[in-house]
């Protein structure tokens, strides 16, 4: 095995080792906030764009366009999608 592809294998077998602690995240839900919405399959909100590449996704990949957004009833980070936006005029 030369240099470069030992390299390579290291690499891919710590990037799968590090994986399983890089999803280690918890969330703690208000009771309150359970309360609420335990029955709804949705929620709607005012949000606060935070970032946005300004333009969406070529149709190979999904013609979609996502921004990053802030929501003070969910009170969570974001991520909004316009889908099939590619297929619309932008101002």
């Amino acid at each position: 095995m030369n240099v470069k592809t030992f390299r390579a294998v290291a690499c891919a077998l710590l990037a799968l080792w590090a994986a399983p602690s890089l999803a280690d995240i918890e969330l703690t839900l208000k009771n309150s906030f359970i309360e609420k919405y335990k029955n709804r399959t949705s929620i709607s909100d005012d949000c606060v764009v935070d970032h946005s590449k300004g333009k969406p996704n070529p149709a190979s990949k999904d013609g979609d366009m996502h921004i990053a957004v802030r929501c003070k009833e969910i009170a969570l980070p974001r991520v909004a999608e316009i889908i099939n936006a590619k297929g619309h005029a932008q101002r």
